[in-house]
């Protein structure tokens, strides 16, 4: 009854806002469902100025990170395909694979970290576009930064101007 409520409570605030996110919640040891203590968010201008990489993707496919998994806590890594790149362009030209398509090849790229309890919102979906803020890991695939930020037109336009050390004080 007590796994019930605590699941139900975190969907309830993970669904309005109270939480920061649900991947920032964790099994802890007796199995009760807690937000990792952890999880800390940065400003946007922030996190794009520590990232190596800023780009806007969608998430091709999911599998589980077998190398940063637990049996309290679910790891992820996605195959991203690179739509723009707004920051890192040298990088992602070396760590990417060219995939031919239809109409152009498409640049794509292994981004682990979605699960980490330390980043507060990096819950995607397969087939979801998003911008992404990324470092090197050393494993010639890339990690998140910190949060994946929510693709709109406002935050496309925000994240080109920080890039672009332009940006409007919001």
């Amino acid at each position: 009854m007590w796994l019930f409520l605590s699941a139900l409570l975190v969907l309830v605030a993970t669904e309005f806002g109270v939480c920061p996110s649900a991947e920032a919640i964790v099994l802890n040891p007796s199995g009760h469902i807690a937000r990792h203590p952890r999880c800390t968010d940065v400003r946007i201008e922030d996190a794009t100025k520590m990232a190596e990489v800023v780009v806007s993707g969608k998430v091709v496919k999911l599998m589980q990170d077998e190398a940063h998994s637990t049996n309290q806590l679910r790891m992820l890594k996605g195959e991203i395909e690179i739509k723009r790149v707004f920051k890192g362009e040298e990088v992602v030209d070396k760590m990417a694979d060219i995939v031919p398509g239809r109409l152009r090849a498409h640049k794509m790229v292994m981004v682990e970290g979605f699960g980490d309890p330390v980043i507060c919102h990096n819950s995607v979906k397969e087939r979801d576009t998003k911008i992404f803020l990324l470092k090197p890991n050393g494993n010639g695939e890339l990690k998140l930064n910190s949060s994946v930020v929510t693709l709109n037109l406002r935050n496309l336009d925000y994240v080109d101007a920080v890039v672009h050390s332009e940006y409007p004080k919001i």
